[in-house]
């Protein structure tokens, strides 16, 4: 042997070695379970079986055990998958595949494990640098590629590219000859997502033969999907033109599975039709496909007869068992039941068993007690078949048994298995029988600490801590209490409203010597956050005291606690522990944490955090539309559009499927920013780009463009989407119809409202109370009182439906808007009457009331002895009216009194005050105490003891208006007695107001 053979010998030898020694244990266990299933099952799919097998250990093991073949392969998917990540374009992705095709060996099966070794991180992109590649090297695709392509393709929802390359597949085959299986499994798959019948007939008849002639792949896949063809077929009246392209290859189970589904459709004639062509054709039906036929027709004498028929054969199929013994039940009859009863063998199956105890329960089985009857059948026919996949029946023989006092049975129907065992301890608590659990639990042969958490968990359901307790020392004393044990204790004492025994809980397991986990802490942070939001972080320091860290469900607990009352100080250390994870935020954190900033109002803080996601997140961090629903919510929130296009833009380039309600977001987002055409026409983007476009589009989506140009009045735009749902056929709910009817009312359409009624009415939506409010909103503006109050008493006697306080404080503007004083008090008292309490809304209207009314004390006397009633303190709004009724009656000196109690009773006057108040007193050339006042606004000194409360409540975060100050300052140009240089001078030096320079020359000319 030369030199040159050694060496070429070794190295043969001294690759596999490599490999063996590099791979994991668990590599080699599951390659020798594929060697094994081989040897067993013959080899029909062992070389795919071992192909994939390979590729598993070749992905799975460290680069440096890879063989000389597979590491330039696992480095190019390396490459790609930071490229993936970054963003790359279609060209810098087929520049990396092109470079590396000369060091892939069989180029075809090459591009086909990428494909597959990259998964769903392969994008648009990359399947079109990967067609480029395939067209630069004349790759012909095998057929295994080809379905890994056009995999791809449906996935990311590009039908048209779908399309051409199996227009390019079929014509490498031969437009008359059919494709492969595997691939028409996918061309019908797609066919089917897109509801095309016509595609979906091309591929069936392939996709059957296969199927028939045993070359299908052995899963449930083609008959799932024979099974939803039927069922468009049925639908789009297209079922005579399916039977046609299966007659050549109508087979016994292609007749199953269409006898089958219309039965699960209950559609007799096309059974019928089915039937006949099973005739036509000399197809013998199996018994599936008979039973199916008898199912249909539903009667006794029918079934008898397949009975009759089926009972030569031993033992009758479980099909013929099961149809006739549903027909029996469902028609009562007695005679039938027990003719099944005969027929009944010890190796029936699951599904039998399971139609038997339906009978027996029901007492058509005997006259004897039911539950002897159960048991009778389980001793003699089921103890030796698995019930597992059968909860429901086995529960129903337990608790038979139990009745009885059937231990042994009870012993033989728990069997062997742990998981069947846990199912049934579990089901007990559902209904709360912690005793028969307990009695269940100790027939069980060998306890684990699946055992015992089931029972503590039982415990939790029937809330009883002490039984728990037990448990868990029986569990001890066994020495297999593990962490999950004491968590679900923990857990059962939080249920029970006993805090401090949780605590104890954690205590005892520090004690046994049981690690605490994060779920540990999270359950009692949960609990803890709904007591007392700052007891938090006493809890916090525990658990970085065992070297845990807060993870995201533990910041999406944290933000559960921040409520419109929290404190600044709790909402800020939140976040603070948020950003000290260091982990990408998921999806359940992310919609958290923005439902928790809009909840507090701090949307400062919600803008941080998604410019901060905006930063730092990766193209390919966000795994579905869902998220990216919440950023665009998020974005929509804080008026950031660029935000809201870019999360859209993003989220359709990478292909996710659209949900419904991803799409309300946008729609949401961009309409309630001023932009409803824009979201008008993303509905007619979606309606006209996706296959099932029209399932996504609902009346919440239409809604919020609706609403949008209601808001902008106009009206002719909101009657066009209108017709429009009437014409797609939107089922409209009761928010769409009170949409239409508030935008009648603000656009002074109130001729349109019977219209929408009667649709209403069509629809079977019936109005509420908001409905009623908007209409009587629309005659109010329209200066109609006489009609709003009319409605308000139709309502009343002809309906179950009560006026709300929106509803009294609707009226209650009208009549301030139409000066009836008089009218808006009695209401007042009616309101009062019908036990609806006026909050500070009402005040504010009434304060408006008493002034148009030229009833300024009596606006006074009302709010206060209101407020003092039912126990409120006015608020700003209040205030703010008030003022501007004393402005209107020329009463300055009042309001400057008003403006000082609410700064004395910690209420924060707002810009709308300050500029009533300042144009007032500038009017009323009251100089001194405009600079007073205009210096309170700012947080200035000089304002002398104008103020006796804590100034800082005077102080307007954010400040006034340049403009305002500039009209006020140009105003007390003309006061004498007033030095408004220097006040001039002092507003120069507040941070963030802008006065023009020329300011100084205007007033001192003045």
């Amino acid at each position: 042997m030369t030199a040159s053979s050694a060496l070429t010998f070794d190295s043969l030898i001294q690759i596999p070695l490599d490999v063996i020694i590099g791979a994991q244990t668990e590599i080699f266990i599951f390659v020798i379970a594929i060697l094994a299933h081989t040897l067993l099952f013959g080899r029909r799919h062992g070389a795919k079986s071992t192909k994939m097998a390979s590729k598993k250990v070749d992905m799975m093991q460290s680069p440096s055990s890879e063989g000389p073949v597979q590491r330039p392969l696992t480095t190019l998917i390396r490459l790609l998958e930071a490229k993936l990540r970054e963003g790359a374009t279609q060209v810098a992705i087929f520049d990396l595949i092109s470079s590396r095709c000369g060091v892939l060996p069989q180029l075809r099966e090459s591009l086909s494990d990428l494909l597959e070794g990259l998964g769903k991180s392969a994008n648009a992109e990359l399947l079109a640098a990967l067609r480029d590649v395939m067209r630069k090297h004349s790759v012909r695709p095998t057929p295994r590629l080809a379905v890994t392509l056009l995999q791809g393709y449906s996935r990311l929802r590009l039908q048209r590219e779908f399309d051409e390359f199996l227009g390019e597949v079929q014509q490498d085959v031969g437009e008359t000859v059919r494709l492969p299986p595997c691939i028409a499994r996918v061309a019908l798959k797609q066919a089917l997502r897109s509801s095309d019948i016509r595609g979906a007939l091309k591929h069936v008849g392939a996709l059957a033969a296969a199927e028939e002639s045993g070359h299908a792949s052995p899963s449930a896949a083609p008959r799932q999907l024979l099974q939803q063809l039927v069922r468009l077929a049925v639908e789009k009246n297209e079922l005579h033109s399916l039977l046609q392209e299966l007659t050549p290859v109508l087979s016994g189970w292609t007749l199953e599975v269409l006898l089958l589904e219309c039965a699960r459709m209950e559609d007799a004639a096309a059974a019928t039709s089915v039937e006949v062509l099973a005739r036509e054709q000399g197809v013998a039906l199996t018994p599936a496909a008979l039973s199916a036929l008898v199912k249909i027709r539903g009667c006794p004498h029918a079934a008898a007869q397949l009975l009759a028929d089926a009972a030569g054969a031993a033992p009758v199929a479980k099909e013929i068992l099961v149809t006739v013994a549903d027909i029996a039940l469902a028609q009562r009859d007695t005679e039938l039941a027990r003719a099944v009863w005969a027929q009944l063998s010890s190796t029936t199956s699951p599904q039998v068993a399971a139609a038997m105890v339906r009978l027996a329960s029901s007492g058509l089985l005997s006259d004897s007690n039911v539950e002897d009857t159960i048991l009778e059948l389980f001793e003699k026919y089921f103890t030796g078949i698995s019930l597992q996949s059968e909860a429901k029946t086995e529960r129903i023989i337990a608790d038979a048994a139990l009745s009885r006092g059937r231990s042994d049975l009870i012993r033989v129907l728990l069997g062997a298995e742990t998981a069947r065992q846990v199912t049934l301890l579990k089901s007990y608590g559902v209904d709360r029988r912690l005793d028969d659990a307990v009695t269940i639990f100790q027939l069980c042969a060998d306890k684990t600490a699946s055992h015992y958490n089931a029972l503590l968990d039982v415990c939790g359901e029937c809330q009883d801590s002490k039984a728990a307790e037990d448990v868990l020392a029986q569990a001890v004393a066994a020495g297999i209490a593990d962490v999950v044990t004491y968590n679900t204790l923990i857990k059962v004492h939080l249920q029970s409203g006993k805090f401090q025994r949780a605590r104890a809980g954690l205590d005892s397991m520090r004690a046994a010597g049981v690690m605490p986990t994060v779920v540990t802490f999270n359950e009692l942070l949960d609990a803890t956050v709904r007591r007392d939001a700052d007891a938090v972080w006493q809890l916090l320091k525990e658990m970085e005291a065992f070297g845990l860290q807060p993870n995201s469900f533990t910041c999406s607990i944290l933000m559960k606690g921040m409520t419109a009352n929290s404190n600044r100080t709790y909402v800020e250390r939140v976040f603070k522990v948020l950003e000290a994870t260091g982990s990408e935020m998921d999806e359940v954190s992310l919609c958290s944490m923005i439902e928790a900033c809009v909840r507090v109002g701090r949307l400062d803080l919600l803008r941080r955090q998604l410019e901060q996601l905006r930063r730092c997140r990766s193209k390919g961090q966000l795994k579905s539309a869902h998220a990216y629903g919440s950023i665009i919510r998020g974005c929509g929130i804080i008026q950031d559009l660029d935000g809201v296009w870019e999360a859209w833009r993003e989220m359709r380039s990478r292909k996710f499927a659209m949900t419904s309600v991803t799409l309300g977001c946008m729609v949401e987002a961009v309409a309630s920013n001023g932009h409803p055409e824009m979201g008008y026409e993303i509905i007619h983007e979606v309606l006209r780009e996706e296959g099932e476009g029209r399932s996504l589009v609902n009346s919440v989506i239409y809604g919020s463009v609706l609403k949008g140009f209601s808001q902008q009045k106009k009206f002719e735009q909101v009657w066009t989407v209108y017709q429009e749902m009437l014409q797609q056929k939107v089922q409209f709910s009761i928010v769409t119809c009170n949409t239409l009817v508030d935008a009648c009312a603000r656009c002074n359409q109130m001729g349109r409202v019977e219209a929408i009624l009667q649709e209403m009415s069509l629809q079977g939506v019936s109005p509420n109370i908001i409905t009623y409010s908007a209409i009587i909103k629309g005659y109010c503006q329209e200066s109609r009182m006489d009609k709003a109050f009319q409605l308000l008493e139709d309502m009343k006697r002809n309906t179950k439906l009560r006026p709300d306080e929106h509803t009294y404080n609707t009226l209650l503007n009208g009549c301030a808007r139409q000066c009836l004083h008089e009218r808006g008090v009695r209401l007042l008292g009616e309101m009062e009457e019908a036990g609806v309490a006026p909050t500070n809304y009402t005040l504010s209207v009434l304060a408006k009331l008493g002034s148009r009314g030229m009833r300024l004390q009596k606006a006074f006397d009302i709010c206060e002895e209101i407020s003092r009633k039912y126990r409120f303190r006015l608020n700003v709004h209040v205030y703010t009216n008030l003022l501007q009724a004393c402005i209107s009656h020329k009463d300055t000196g009042r309001a400057l009194e008003l403006l000082q109690r609410m700064v004395s009773e910690k209420v924060s006057p707002d810009a709308r005050t300050y500029t009533l108040l300042l144009r007032g007193l500038v009017a009323a050339h009251r100089g001194q105490d405009a600079a007073a006042v205009l210096r309170a606004a700012f947080g200035l000194p000089g304002v002398g003891t104008f103020f006796t409360g804590d100034r800082k409540c005077a102080t307007l975060y954010g400040g006034l208006p340049s403009e305002l100050v500039v009209e006020v300052l140009e105003g007390l140009g003309n006061s004498s007695g007033v030095d408004v240089a220097t006040l001039l001078g002092e507003l120069r030096g507040v941070q963030g107001l802008r006065l023009p320079a020329t300011l100084s020359m205007r007033v001192a000319r003045r």
